[in-house]
Formats: structure tokens, sequence, C-alpha cells
């Protein structure tokens, strides 16, 4: 018991240091591909399988008591694979070298953590760090970032009580950022829930949870393939969308 409770307080914890504040998509815009430019692509830490969240048991009886009544469809959870997700998200590289662009990947975790805030007119195109200092670390004109703050289940509640069922969950961000100016040029919020069809109580396959989950990974898959595409309606997923 012990165990259970802190690893979900440490997987609650994760998730709300990777949180950022609300901010409207910016899709891609016509002429992005017109000039070739070179690209760094980076992805923070991406998990190998699934996990199980369950947001609103805020307090620690209330997390050891969600722990406990999920614990069969949580292990069950851990056992799906995020391959399908993370073949996608390798595929960007692709996706811009066919028009046009130089990319490489990668890894400034350091040098990520380290960013200046932005000083500048606050308005919605531009972040709050100002990543132009990581311009001569990457060699690159523009930063992809992409990051993930939950790939698996999620079943919310109000303290002890459930106030959904488990359903598909991927949260995260994808955006590209201008290493001159420090402008997005693209900013995508992902956030896509599944609802299970039917009765999700199905032990030991959880059957239905299990097609919510691989059809949250597949939303997820186009919605990075098309926010590479100029002028993509990037649409902010809800819940069953």
């Amino acid at each position: 018991m012990k165990t259970k409770l802190i690893l979900l307080l440490t997987f609650i914890a994760i998730g709300t240091g990777c949180a950022t504040a609300p901010r409207d998509p910016i899709a891609l815009t016509n002429g992005y591909y017109d000039e070739p430019a070179r690209v760094a692509i980076y992805q923070k830490s991406f998990p190998e399988t699934a996990r199980m969240t369950m947001p609103g048991a805020s307090c620690l009886l209330c997390l050891a008591a969600a722990a406990v009544a999920n614990d069969a469809v949580s292990g069950h959870t851990k056992t799906l694979s995020t391959d399908e997700l993370s073949i996608a998200v390798k595929g960007l590289q692709g996706t811009l070298e066919e028009r046009g662009m130089d990319v490489e990947w990668v890894n400034i975790e350091e040098p990520m953590q380290r960013l200046p805030k932005f000083k500048s007119p606050k308005e919605s195109g531009y972040p709050k760090k100002d990543y132009r200092a990581l311009r001569e670390v990457v060699d690159a004109d523009h930063l992809m970032v992409i990051e993930f703050g939950h790939i698996g289940v999620e079943r919310t509640y109000s303290n002890y009580v459930p106030t959904s069922s488990p359903q598909g969950a991927v949260t995260g961000t994808l955006y590209m950022v201008d290493l001159n100016t420090n402008e997005y040029y693209l900013f995508d919020p992902i956030h896509i829930r599944v609802p299970v069809e039917g009765d999700w109580k199905e032990p030991p396959s959880f059957p239905g949870v299990t097609m919510a989950y691989f059809e949250a990974l597949e939303r997820a898959k186009l919605e990075i393939s098309n926010a590479l595409v100029e002028e993509a309606p990037v649409e902010v997923a809800g819940e069953g969308t």
C-alpha cells in the first residue's frame, strides 16, 4: 500500500511540474517551408509503457483509496505499449526533411532548465522563456519541442468519489520556436480523452479500456501529423473528441 501511494504521488508531482499555463493553439502558417532552415527537435523522456492517473483524488487517504480501487486496471495499463506514438513522433523528422528542412535531434535537457525569462511585451505569440539562448547550443534556426504530460488511462475523482470511468488519455504539447526572434511558429496543446464504450469492468484484459487507450493514441498520432501541415486546423481535443 505504501509503495503504491508513493508511486502515485510521484506521478502526480511529475505531471504538475510539466504543466504550463493554458495557451491558444498557433497553427503553422502558409509559407513556413518556402525557405529551407535548420530545425532541431528535442523530445523529453518518453515512457515505454502507459500508466494510469486519478486526478481529483487530492488528499493522501483519497489517493490511497483510489489506488486500491483501481489496482487491477492500473496494473493492466502498465502492460500497454506506447510504441505507436513513439514512432509517430520520430516521423516528424521525415515530414520536415521531405519539405526541405535540415533536421537534427538534440538533447538539451540541462540548457532548457536554465532558460531566462523572455523580457518582451507579453504577446500570445511568444513563450515566457527566451529560447534564443539555445541558438548556438543547437546550431539551428528553429527548435521543435514535444513533451507528453500523460500517456495512458485516466479516471477522474472528487476526493474519494470517482466522477468518471477510466478513459484513454494523451496530453502534451508540440511547439516550434524561431531561435532568432523567440516567436512561436507552432503551438499545439494536445488534450485527448476517449471514454470507454460500454462496460469497462472486464478484468483481467479490460478490452474496453484497451480500445479507448489505443484510440487515444491514434488521435494523438493524427494531431501530431496534422500539426506540421501549413494552416492545419490545430484543435484542442477535449473529452470524447
